[in-house]
């Protein structure tokens, strides 16, 4: 539903509908990648709001779940990924080429290099081409 609000440019909609989701899944046992795929996607949803400090905190709890035991599952790469965007966002280059290279490992070891491979590819290059602008 999330999903669908957000498709429809209902940010406030999708957020509820968010911390609705999250609020079920961390009361059901054996729910952390659950938990930490929510967390992604809020996180996302809160940098395309504008609200970078939510954001921040909650792709970390997404990231602080999966690296607590999860690193293998192949969502992890999504939550790496995210928080290259989420650091874009925040101007910080240098975390957000280091979140984009371990995305990366994680998408070609579950995946191979498809389709999320070469757009996470993409932005990383594009990561260091805007900080090869501001050095050089």
């Amino acid at each position: 539903m999330s999903i669908l609000k957000s498709d429809l440019k209902d940010g406030p909609g999708a957020l509820e509908c968010l911390k609705k989701a999250l609020a079920i899944v961390e009361r059901q046992p054996g729910s952390r990648v659950e938990e930490a795929v929510t967390y992604t996607n809020l996180g996302l949803l809160y940098m395309n709001l504008g609200e970078t400090k939510q954001a921040d905190e909650a792709s970390g709890k997404a990231l602080a779940i999966f690296e607590d035991g999860y690193t293998e599952d192949p969502h992890y790469a999504s939550a790496l990924a995210a928080r290259g965007e989420i650091e874009v966002k925040r101007g910080n280059l240098d975390a957000a080429e280091e979140a984009y290279k371990k995305a990366l490992a994680q998408i070609k070891k579950c995946y191979g290099e498809n389709e999320s491979y070469r757009i996470t590819a993409a932005n990383l290059k594009k990561v260091q081409e805007k900080r090869n602008e501001t050095c050089g």
